[in-house]
């Protein structure tokens, strides 16, 4: 082994050279490892500090054994403070301890520090009291040049008092950070178990996978608090199979922080998958003295921004809680989602998406945030104040590399697969999506949920959606919009809102344990839908504000003088055994729509397919004022001879 300090006459900076595989004459290298190692030693094994720029070289070295845990001690591998460049290539940091950052402490003053960590770079089995297990970063740190790296086995709050912060990385500081081709495994620690993120920004780079991390708290791969921010758009980007058995966000947990998820997975997994928390399987986002926001979304066509396949008690995918504050300050916790799928999650309730405003019955003179969902929807237009602004636009998702669409052979948009069962598989009664609240006492809503071109299908629980609470007056407003949910299996009625609006819905081949389709709540407004749900009732009572407008059901089961332009016929859909629901040409729900405008339907110009609504087929009687089809899609024109008085067939379906 040798080490050079050496560098041209001209050279500007003090330069560093360690390569552990020279020959004994320190001029060929033959490809050996040297161990420096500080074992029974207090202090780090690479200690450099300085005010002037340091360029550090190593290669072919393993780093063991340091101890530097008195008092604030930081960097028990390597300990770098200042401005400069680390550059490794076949560097193993193993088994250091620190206080901060147990492997590598690097804080970047001036003009900051570069980290150019190459091929065989190894960060494993190191240990931190407070944050960093394997590495701590904070100041002007740039580590786009990462290359190939490993963090991997290292535990932070190693000395178990449930305050460790990232046993892989910890992030601190308001700084930005952008983190490439890099792997956190199986670390430790109690919030953040593979990365913690306090106050900056973290964008997950192109080839970084976060797996197999456990929090013992929050954030089993991923935590963010302090008005943080991630962000995960680049491609071959993953978040699975971390744990938060006993806290919330197995896959990433945003806390008073936002997080943007845009990447289209890795090898075909979806961006965050197989995670599993007691609250928020995939992801949780909880509100503080500042709101928590995520937005998800698509930067490839081909492959929507999902969440699936995680596992929790409440929340299987996505857990939402606003923030209650004693008389002033309360703030929201929001989801926004475009060109997305949540699909084969569980939980035993919430399987896809569970909002819990955590406000109890003494509490009526709290000051309470809300649970904000937009699905297809920016929420900006939505009433008093454009509350979905902060959720979904802090920046156009554009601006991230979102796609304006999913491919026509893609299924985005669309909850589905997701099933409420408890830790022994056994089925329950829980909802899909459960915006829940436990008051007893009118409140405005607690809980908004607005969707635009949504599919739920294949779901299995108590409900699909869930927001009532006994004689609770508005805490859950729904508003769907283009929707086609269908072939999902419930126990109990397939919907039950306390203030519930249907627009341009299709409602059919549903396994319905109740013996009507909607809970009547406080509101509920069915327009320009079809609903055929067997012969169920459409509702079990009439709400407070109740209205039908322009809709079709196969049964007419609605209570007297409710009826308000109801279609009671076959909606003649093209092949519903084989879940096709688009309408056929003689269909009694063309050109049906009623002439009142929904105020969810402003704006809203496409169907489910994205194609144009408002299509005036000819020969179609608009009967009831525009020529809107009623139900999720719109027939975009007739075959050759349709509609005709003497037609037989046409296109191959027999008219009934």
């Amino acid at each position: 082994m040798a080490s050079d300090i050496m560098g041209p006459p001209t050279f500007d900076h003090a330069f560093i050279q360690i390569f552990g595989d020279y020959a004994d004459d320190c001029t060929t290298e033959n490809g050996s490892t040297a161990t420096i190692t500080a074992s029974n030693k207090a202090g780090s094994v690479m200690f450099i500090h300085g005010n002037q720029r340091i360029e550090v070289v190593l290669k072919n070295l393993t780093l063991s054994d340091g101890n530097n845990t008195n008092l604030a001690g930081t960097g028990g591998g390597i300990n770098f403070t200042g401005q400069g460049t680390l550059d490794t290539t076949n560097v193993t940091i193993f088994n250091n301890t620190a206080t901060d950052g147990g492997g590598l402490f690097a804080d970047g003053l001036g003009i900051g520090l570069t980290l150019k960590l190459r091929a065989g770079t190894v960060i494993d089995g190191n240990h931190a009291r407070g944050g960093g297990g394997g590495m701590s970063v904070s100041g002007i740190v740039d580590l786009t040049p990462v290359e190939n790296l490993l963090v991997e086995d290292n535990i932070a709050d190693s000395d178990i008092n449930n305050s460790g912060n990232g046993g892989g990385i910890n992030f601190t500081g308001a700084q930005s950070w952008t983190l490439p081709n890099t792997t956190i495994l199986a670390n430790t620690a109690a919030f953040g178990g593979g990365i913690s993120v306090t106050a900056g920004r973290l964008t997950l780079g192109a080839n970084t996978v976060v797996e197999n991390n456990t929090a013992t708290g929050d954030g089993g791969g991923i935590n963010v608090d302090g008005r943080g921010r991630l962000i995960a758009a680049k491609p071959q980007t993953l978040v699975f199979f971390n744990h938060a058995a006993n806290g919330r966000g197995g896959g990433i947990n945003i806390s008073g922080a936002r997080a943007d998820i845009g990447s289209p997975g890795f090898g075909g997994v979806p961006v965050v998958s197989f995670n599993d928390a007691l609250h928020g399987g995939g992801i949780a986002a909880v509100a503080g003295a500042n709101p928590a926001a995520v937005r998800l979304f698509t930067t490839d066509t081909n492959q929507p921004g999902s969440i699936s396949n995680n596992s929790a008690q409440l929340g299987g995918a996505l857990y939402l809680q606003q923030f209650l504050a004693t008389t002033t300050g309360g703030a929201d916790a929001g989801f926004c989602a475009y060109n997305f799928r949540i699909d084969g999650n569980l939980a035993v309730d919430g399987s896809a998406i569970y909002g819990d405003t955590n406000i109890k019955n003494s509490q009526t003179n709290a000051s309470h945030g809300q649970d904000l969902i937009f699905l297809n929807d920016d929420g900006t237009n939505f009433p008093p104040d454009g509350e979905g602004g902060f959720v979904c636009n802090p920046e156009p998702a554009s601006n991230l590399g979102a796609v304006a669409s999913c491919s026509p052979e893609t299924a985005c948009g669309e909850i589905s697969g997701n099933s409420n069962v408890d830790s022994g598989g056994n089925a329950t009664d829980g909802a899909t999506i459960q915006l829940n609240n436990a008051n007893s006492f009118a409140l405005n809503a607690l809980a908004r949920f607005v969707s635009n071109r949504l599919r739920m299908q294949h779901n299995a629980g108590g409900r699909v959606i869930n927001g009532t609470s006994g004689t609770i007056s508005g805490n859950a407003h729904v508003e769907l919009d283009t929707c086609l949910i269908t072939n999902n299996n419930v126990t109990q009625e397939l919907m039950s809102v306390e203030d519930l609006t249907i627009n341009s819905c299709t409602l059919a081949n549903d396994t319905i344990g109740a013996d009507h389709v909607l809970h009547g709540g406080d509101i509920l407004v069915v327009e320009d839908s079809i609903l055929t749900e067997a012969s169920l009732a459409v509702i079990d009572r009439v709400p407070r504000v109740f209205g039908v407008l322009s809709s079709l059901t196969q049964t007419n089961t609605l209570p007297a003088g409710a009826n308000q332009f109801l279609v009671v016929a076959d909606p003649l859909f093209v092949n519903s055994a084989g879940a096709d629901y688009h309408l056929q040409p003689f269909s009694m729900a063309l050109d049906r729509a009623a002439a009142i405008t929904s105020s969810i339907e402003l704006g809203n110009d496409v169907d489910l397919d994205g194609n144009p609504r408002a299509v005036d087929l000819p020969g179609v009687n608009d009967s009831l004022g525009k020529p809107r089809d009623l139900g999720a899609y719109e027939l975009q024109s007739l075959p050759p001879g349709c509609r005709r008085a003497d037609t037989i067939f046409c296109s191959g379906f027999e008219p009934q």
